[in-house]
């Protein structure tokens, strides 16, 4: 994308800026995923519930671009949308709040027999 003719600066300083901000985010994210426990809340899931809101206008941006690029960056416009929008799934997904192990098991044995392949 940087060395095609024709780019304008506010594309350009946009890409770079919103692939700054997932690198970075990343390597925040994997240094501290040794505080996440499997089978208890994710600690972060507040922090991350919070980026909800940044992440959302880079996507839409990023669509935007890749609608009304010119032929030349059509292609690589859309992949740059793919990335944001799977991006802001991650986010998502992995802010979603999941009840504590000791409520799961409550809520799956109360008020039902056993399935079939439980039996």
């Amino acid at each position: 994308m940087l060395t095609l003719d024709g780019m304008t600066v506010n594309n350009l300083i946009t890409n770079v800026l919103g692939w700054f901000f997932e690198v970075i985010f990343y390597i925040g994210i994997h240094r501290m995923r040794a505080m996440v426990r499997p089978g208890y809340q994710n600690p972060f899931r507040i922090m991350l519930a919070g980026m909800r809101p940044i992440s959302i206008p880079f996507a839409a941006y990023a669509l935007y671009q890749a609608v009304t690029a010119d032929a030349v960056y059509e292609l690589a416009l859309w992949f740059n949308s793919l990335s944001q929008l799977v991006f802001v799934a991650g986010i998502y997904l992995i802010s979603c709040n999941v009840p504590p192990p000791g409520h799961r098991a409550r809520q799956t044995s109360f008020g039902r027999g056993p399935l079939p392949n439980e039996l």
